[in-house]
């Protein structure tokens, strides 16, 4: 939480400084603050603080507020937490803190300097305190340049509020004799959330406002500006208002347009349309037409005051104008025109059904499988649905008729064999589909496989039987009658095995299926004609060894019929293992043993080539490092050279001048034999990013590579220096003139003295304000002959403290004082 920081700049003229010995005390502090913010959970922490700020006024002048926080008491040992983002609590005490700086040619007494730990203010002897026209002793107060100082608040104060009410309208213009609707928002935790609503700066008392927030503007109403409040009720402190500007012009509609209008629609596709109307008439109604259409089924549905929804017919082409119109004002309308857009064109109807779960067999009912079939029937073509089955058959051979379904004979109607059944249904696009220009030809009925570009897929085949019935553009649907075929006969069988594994067949009821399967086993026995077949299972009576053969042998699971094969013998299978390690001075040896019976041999392995690696032991500053080649394997040294330790670490240049650029000082490394170590190699320096300013800084030198540790080196860049330009005699003083420097100063110094080595009767003053080019010293001996010189400094954080930089001085000018 940072809050504003309140700036009271001094104004200085622009002629030269004189500089005084002495600064004005300061023996008190006067603040005064807006009492009327209650330290209640209608605040943020934060938020009161912030709050307080801006009310607050210090006297005398001297002071400069710097910044406003809320602190609570936190546990037992006095620590005062800072506040934030949450609600003010009656279980925290508080404290105001504020900071204060003195302004130029002001002082804190020797007192307040003292208070370096925090003091209450009434132990104090020679400052007062006062808040709000009160001297307070109980506020505690801690110097550390800033004057910190912290005000009790008590505990925190919870329970309902209202925090805010806020018009929801913004200032508007209304005619005499016309009324308007307003509303508030009210915001805070307390439940009732009401508000009174009251008119000033009306002349006529006709002009009222009700309770519920209805203004009336009277019509012989004279004042140009009325203002409307609302109060809440719960906490008439808190209110909000607006002014409104008393017209009188009659009321009209200025524009009607459409907001983000769709301009492009699909046969059968909709849209829905906004309309916004402007002006004072409270009339906003529209009258929505339609023109440029060609289908009759291409209409407007208005849905409310300001919206309308688009239809447009199947058979519409080109585009069509929407319009809306004022009812109020018929000159006042919108059009937008729309663009029938193309459809995705249709050029075949894609059907799937389960056949086998159809079962249109003398079994079963017609009804049945009708039912079956309006269950799973599915259309697979993007854009299409399906609805309305039934099934049907024909009367007259060659000839299917529509005339008549199932429906009329089918209450307990078995499948025939002898009928050829198909079904029909009713086929709908959805939006944004349309059927292709053939099939908008199609007049009546018509068969599919007589049509060119349009084809009717039943379970993925071409169905060229299937006829199409099309009702025109306007409608989106056409009707669809696909073949089924013949009852089927539900066969029943008689076998014969043929003793090889399959068997004939004969239908038995027609005598019209007939032919040759595999049989279908059920424990080894087909189950239609009895036929067996040997299922044998293998068992290892005697296991093979490494030089002899086994014996394995098949036995049928049902009929328990067996016979015998030989196995073959399985020779050995040898698996190496290392019994003996080679070394870099001895041979190894390998044993391969059989893993079945356990026969084994052995050969020699060669012995092993040294491997040697290098072992660094970094050299740092205070001892010597070492690379040592030694075999990993059996340790054997092969040599080992010494790295000479670090000796001096030194950068070229410390002390550097400004020069509006980064820099960066060299830095040279040499070891203890007096070798320059390689920068990038041996070591990296890194630096400050921003080395550019006057400051002082700290480069780190890491080692690396042969080197271990790490070094730091300070380094300082310094003002830019300035000259003096004229040193003119006073009355007992003189005035000083100099080139103004400005880029990273923060002021300069003049030193002056009796003696040009500057080694006794040396006397300074510092001039705070790098803008100044002159000052006068006064108060000196008559006809005296004075040295002069100046130099540039700037204040600068070192290790968290404020540290004058200097540059260097300028050349050295004389004067002799008047009397």
């Amino acid at each position: 939480m940072f809050l504003s920081l309140v700036m009271m700049v001094l104004s200085i003229p622009a002629f030269p400084m004189t500089v005084h010995a002495e600064s004005t005390g300061i023996s008190e502090l006067r603040i005064n603050y807006d009492e009327s913010i209650e330290l209640t959970n209608a605040y943020e922490e934060d938020e009161f603080a912030e709050t307080v700020h801006d009310t607050v006024q210090i006297e005398p002048e001297a002071f400069s507020l710097r910044q406003t926080y809320l602190r609570y008491l936190e546990g037992d040992n006095g620590q005062l937490d800072l506040g934030g983002y949450t609600p003010i609590s009656a279980s925290r005490e508080y404290y105001l803190q504020q900071s204060f700086y003195l302004k130029e040619g002001y002082d804190w007494n020797d007192e307040i300097k003292g208070t370096n730990v925090k003091t209450k203010s009434g132990d104090l002897k020679t400052f007062s305190i006062y808040v709000n026209g009160t001297l307070r002793t109980d506020v505690i107060v801690h110097y550390e340049n800033p004057l910190h100082i912290y005000i009790p608040l008590g505990s925190g104060k919870e329970g309902s509020f209202i925090k805010s009410v806020a018009i929801d309208q913004t200032p508007f213009s209304l005619q005499r004799g016309i009324n308007a609707n307003l509303t508030a928002t009210v915001a805070g935790n307390a439940e009732d959330k009401s508000v009174t609503w009251s008119v000033s700066g009306n002349n006529s008392e006709a002009t009222t406002i009700s309770a519920d927030g209805a203004l009336q503007i009277a019509s012989d109403e004279t004042a140009d500006k009325v203002t409307v409040t609302a109060t809440s009720v719960y906490d008439t402190r808190k209110s909000d208002s607006i002014e409104v500007t008393v017209t009188e012009d009659a009321p009209e509609i200025s524009a009607v347009t459409f907001i983000e209008p769709v301009t492009g629609i699909q046969r059968r596709g909709t849209a829905t349309y906004q309309v916004k109307v402007e002006g004072t008439e409270t009339d906003r109604s529209l009258n929505w037409s339609v023109t440029g259409n060609t289908s009759p089924n291409t209409k407007v549905k208005p849905d409310s005051a300001s919206s309308a929804t688009l239809v447009i017919g199947g058979g519409e082409t080109g585009s069509v104008v929407l319009r809306a119109t004022s009812v109020k004002d018929p000159e006042k309308w919108a059009e937008q025109e729309i663009t029938i857009l193309p459809s995705t064109v249709l050029n075949e109807i894609s059907l799937t059904y389960d056949a086998q779960k159809l079962q249109l067999n003398d079994t079963q009912l017609e009804r049945d499988a009708a039912g079956r079939l309006l269950a799973d029937l599915s259309v697979k073509t993007e854009g299409l649905d399906a609805y309305y089955p039934h099934m049907i058959y024909y009367y007259d051979s060659g000839e299917w008729t529509f005339e008549q379904d199932v429906n009329s004979t089918w209450n307990e109607q078995y499948v025939s064999i002898d009928r050829e059944y198909f079904f029909r249904c009713n086929i709908a696009l959805n939006n944004g589909y349309d059927w292709n220009e053939e099939m908008q030809g199609v007049d009546g009925t018509k068969k599919v496989g007589d049509m060119k570009t349009f084809s009717v897929y039943v379970n993925g085949k071409l169905c060229k039987d299937a006829t199409i019935t099309y009702y025109g553009a306007e409608t989106n649907y056409m009707e669809l009658a696909v073949p089924l075929g013949k009852g089927q006969c539900a066969h029943q069988y008689d076998y014969k095995s043929n003793n090889n594994g399959t068997h004939d067949y004969t239908c038995t009821k027609n005598n019209d299926s007939t032919g040759t399967e595999a049989c279908s086993y059920v424990n080894g026995y087909c189950e239609k004609c009895n036929y067996h077949a040997h299922e044998y299972n293998a068992e290892m009576t005697t296991k093979p060894t490494c030089t002899k053969e086994g014996l394995k042998t098949y036995t049928c699971k049902w009929c328990k019929d067996s016979y015998t094969e030989k196995v073959a013998k399985s020779g050995h299978d040898y698996q190496a293992a290392v019994t003996k390690q080679p070394t870099c001075n001895a041979e190894g040896v390998k044993t391969y043993t059989c893993t079945r019976c356990k026969d084994s041999y052995t050969e020699k392995m060669d012995k092993l080539a040294h491997s040697y690696q290098a072992v660094v032991t970094k050299a740092t500053e205070k001892a010597d490092g070492t690379i040592t080649n030694t075999c990993e394997k059996c340790k054997h040294t092969a040599s080992k050279t010494t790295i000479p330790k670090i000796a001096k670490v030194q950068m070229t240049k410390k002390d550097l001048v400004y020069n509006g650029k980064k820099q960066t000082p060299a830095v040279t490394v040499t070891d203890s034999k007096g070798k320059v170590l390689k920068n990038g190699t041996d070591y990296k320096v890194t630096y400050p990013k921003n080395r550019k300013n006057v400051g002082v800084y700290t480069a780190k030198v890491t080692f690396k590579g042969n080197y271990t540790g790490t070094k730091s080196l300070k380094f300082r860049i310094d003002p830019k220096k300035t000259s003096l330009k004229k040193l003119e005699a006073q009355k007992k003083g003189f005035q000083v003139t100099w080139k103004k420097q400005t880029s990273q100063t923060t002021g300069y110094q003049i030193q002056y003295s009796t003696k040009k080595n500057f080694k006794k009767n040396v006397k300074s003053i510092t001039v705070k304000k790098n803008s100044k080019t002159s000052a006068t010293v006064s108060k000196l001996s008559a006809k005296k002959k004075y040295y002069v010189r100046i130099r540039t400094y700037k204040t600068v954080k070192v290790n968290g403290k404020n540290t004058k930089l200097y540059s260097d001085w300028s050349s050295v000018k004389n004067v002799k004082t008047k009397k």
